[in-house]
């Protein structure tokens, strides 16, 4: 019997840039056009970077962050941290809102642009960007 025949397969990724990472990362979210990330850490430190790997801003959600989201078409992240608050950035670094809850979430996304949280005990919850960013 002959050898197996050896199958490679192709990266399906380019590497963009190189960074050093400053700290344990908790989250991270990348722009849908790619021209942002956001990245969470343990510190409760925020980095918003653009597509080019520059320090856009930083921001200080005063626990560890769990998850961060970019919220593209407010032009805005949304960041949750360990103790429930959720917080709104800019793009532009400016502290939109600061809200928090009763309720223990854990996940953090979007829907049409809004923000949607998730907890393990807490049923979905939907929150209104351009509402809640007046409210600050």
């Amino acid at each position: 019997m002959g050898s197996q025949p050896v199958i490679e397969q192709k990266k399906s990724s380019i590497e963009l840039w190189k960074r050093d990472i400053p700290g344990q990362l908790t989250s991270v979210d990348l722009s849908p056009d790619h021209h942002w990330v956001a990245r969470g850490f343990e510190n409760g430190v925020v980095h918003f970077l653009d597509g080019e790997s520059n320090l856009v801003w930083e921001a200080e959600v005063g626990q560890p962050v769990k998850k961060v989201k970019i919220l593209a078409r407010k032009k805005k992240v949304a960041i949750l941290n360990e103790y429930s608050q959720l917080f709104l950035v800019d793009f532009a670094g400016k502290l939109v809102l600061k809200k928090g809850f009763r309720e223990f979430w854990s996940g953090l996304g979007s829907k049409s642009g809004d923000v949607l949280l998730t907890g393990w005990k807490s049923k979905p919850r939907r929150i209104d960007v351009a509402t809640l960013g007046r409210q600050f």
